[in-house]
């Protein structure tokens, strides 16, 4: 038997539609509930009705609604989620019912971390936050996110629209062109996530994201070379598709790519992160190569040599402004695949999250 009491809360929590971030925070930080057993069915109902990006969100609120509706007894009948607010004190004595208000706590606590870190894990793929997280926030220490001080090495990854300007001129219609760069920014995003990197923002004429070693892998080097093919592929099936949103079709343009690898400091900006570092700064200036190129500074190219001695890479030059010519090498040939290992995050058991 499931005791339901309909005494009203000692501390009402009042809870609206809000996004999956504001919600948690409402709940985990200003009115503190300790676990889901006191939230009424008015509340699983805001609950319900709140859309949530992240799909372990939805899958979390969906768990929890059918739990709720699950649980009655002869003097209430069953909930109903447009019944007026009533407390629910789960105390089951149903084994069944036990475990699963355990695993749902569980998840409740899973998802606080994930908000309170979502600086970081609206930046990597879905299974990389699942696992990273669940090394109980050793990971985002080694990368220097709870310290102002401690730097770390990375390889970065610039990306610039070239003739950007132009596509925005030959453009049809303004909002055919903002389709066309949200297409290419979501794209360009899941190709990074993908190979283990970090996204760390779309410019509107570009992008920029870094592969730092403790998260990438010991193959970022590598990893990074597969994400810059892919993007030129990307680029231009998408730019064919898109022909008709333009009034006249541009063809010198693509994407101009620039790879450096050394010392950075990844910043948390109010709820957003950046990198910062020489690295950053000369990737972007080798981004200013000619359309469909990618071009990797000196560091980098080291380090890629070293993993995979097959690489080739042709020297030529690019000029920068205010600094004159600088020698870069230009990939002739991806990366072996076999030489690509996961990241130990990845491979190794997952934790529960704290």
């Amino acid at each position: 038997m499931i005791d339901l009491l309909s005494k009203p809360p000692t501390q009402q929590i009042n809870l609206t539609p809000l996004s999956f971030q504001e919600l948690l925070k409402k709940t985990i930080e200003e009115e503190p509930i300790g676990n889901l057993e006191s939230l009424t069915m008015a509340q699983m109902e805001l609950l319900d009705s709140a859309r949530f990006e992240h799909s372990a969100h939805s899958a979390f609120v969906q768990r929890f609604i059918e739990l709720g509706k699950s649980i009655g007894s002869p003097q209430f009948g069953t909930p109903s989620l447009s019944s007026e607010p009533n407390l629910i004190f789960l105390k089951a004595e149903n084994k069944e019912l036990k475990s699963k208000l355990s695993t749902i706590n569980n998840d409740y606590q899973a998802l606080a971390f994930l908000a309170k870190h979502a600086y970081l894990t609206e930046r990597i793929s879905v299974e990389a936050s699942k696992r990273m997280l669940g090394s109980n926030g050793a990971l985002i220490a080694e990368m220097g996110l709870n310290s102002s001080t401690k730097s770390l090495e990375a390889f970065i990854l610039s990306i610039d629209i070239r003739r950007s300007t132009d596509l925005m001129l030959n453009a049809k219609e303004s909002t055919l062109f903002a389709d066309f760069l949200n297409k290419l920014s979501n794209g360009l995003e899941n190709i990074i996530k993908e190979q283990f990197g970090i996204f760390d923002k779309f410019t509107g004429d570009g992008a920029l994201a870094f592969f730092p070693k403790p998260f990438s892998g010991t193959t970022a080097a590598l990893n990074i070379l597969i994400a810059a093919k892919k993007a030129h592929a990307f680029f231009k099936a998408h730019y064919d598709a898109c022909r008709g949103s333009f009034s006249s079709v541009l063809l010198e343009t693509g994407l101009g790519i620039g790879i450096d690898y050394g010392s950075v400091k990844i910043l948390k900006l109010s709820d957003g992160l950046t990198v910062v570092g020489k690295p950053v700064v000369y990737a972007c200036r080798f981004a200013g190569a000619g359309a469909g190129t990618t071009l990797v500074n000196q560091g980098a190219y080291e380090a890629m040599s070293a993993l995979d001695n097959l690489l080739e890479f042709d020297e030529v030059s690019i000029d920068i402004k205010h600094q004159g010519k600088h020698l870069a090498y230009q990939p002739k040939n991806s990366p072996r695949i076999e030489l690509i290992k996961e990241p130990e995050w990845l491979t190794s058991p997952s934790k529960p999250s704290e």
